[in-house]
């Protein structure tokens, strides 16, 4: 999660990706949407399986999407409509919402979408400012501008500034 260890899961047939979310229940399949080809498609997290879920003008060019139970939604830019679809693309899309003034995203806020009993091991961390997971383990990190103090792998030195003279 600290973006050491990242790589490109689609090269190929993409233009402007805008909206990315994790179905946790379906083995974290991920569905994303392209807003200039009007296109939401979903993969498996490892980039293979890659399919085409709802395609074409009648989208009217998702911006953001989530995905929640049996359904996905997303927000259109062209409308400001919030619709729901079955998550593989059966039945017809229905609109819950129009006419939203400048939407940019949309997040399903439920309890039972994220497992969370699984260990966080920044919960406990003793980082002074961000604790990022990392494989194994965890790394702490700094604001921008600033570095983990010489000799620490926890507490950054944000905050001092070497330009401003101390009192005497």
């Amino acid at each position: 999660m600290d973006g050491s260890k990242r790589w490109a899961l689609i090269t190929t047939n993409i233009r402007y990706p805008t909206g990315l979310s994790i179905d946790y229940n379906n083995a974290h399949r991920v569905y994303f949407v392209d807003t200039k080809l009007s296109k939401i498609e979903s993969m498996k997290p490892n980039g293979q399986d890659r399919t085409v879920i709802l395609q074409g003008d009648n989208l009217r060019h998702p911006i953001s999407l989530d995905v929640f139970e049996s359904s996905f939604y997303w927000v259109t830019r062209d409308s400001g409509d919030l619709i729901r679809q079955d998550k593989f693309g059966r039945g017809v899309p229905v609109l819950v919402d129009r006419n939203l003034v400048n939407p940019t995203s949309i997040v399903v806020a439920h309890e039972y979408k994220y497992n969370i009993s699984v260990n966080n091991p920044c919960k406990k961390s003793t980082c002074s400012h961000l604790c990022l997971i990392i494989p194994n383990g965890i790394r702490c990190s700094c604001p921008e501008g600033s570095n983990l103090a010489i000799g620490s792998n926890y507490n950054c030195e944000a905050g001092k500034n070497k330009n401003i003279p101390k009192l005497k």
